[in-house]
């Protein structure tokens, strides 16, 4: 699993510390965990979020958990560039939405989410 986040890291030009911590606070590196909201996978990639990012890609990505990987490190990639490289409010955007981040600013849950995601970034 870390392999395949470092790859995709290394390939989209995303801090590999910081996609590693975004998968353990997502799923705990989990491939098999769905949210009640069907967030699936190690990076919690919503369907829309995945049919979106595939767009963006410009091609099909299979639905494994490298594929998983694949689609929530571009994602997180496409955040940062959205936000200018702001880790913060790109970290937000991917837990909360773009749309919100931008109208709303951070929630307080999205607050506790980019430092408990910064601060393992850190540590991995």
């Amino acid at each position: 699993m870390q392999s395949s986040i470092d790859y995709w890291a290394r390939q989209y030009r995303v801090d590999v510390h910081l996609a590693r911590a975004v998968a353990w606070m997502e799923s705990g590196n989990n491939p098999r965990v769905v949210s009640p909201t069907g967030a699936r996978g190690v990076m919690q990639v919503e369907p829309s979020t995945w049919r979106y990012t595939e767009h963006l890609l410009g091609t099909h990505v299979r639905h494994t958990t490298d594929g998983n990987i694949r689609i929530g490190v571009a994602y997180l990639r496409q955040m940062l560039r959205e936000f200018g490289g702001d880790r913060r409010r790109a970290l937000a955007a991917y837990y909360q939405g773009p749309r919100a981040v931008r109208e709303v600013g951070l929630y307080a849950s999205s607050e506790r989410y980019v430092a408990t995601v910064l601060a393992l970034a850190r540590r991995m």
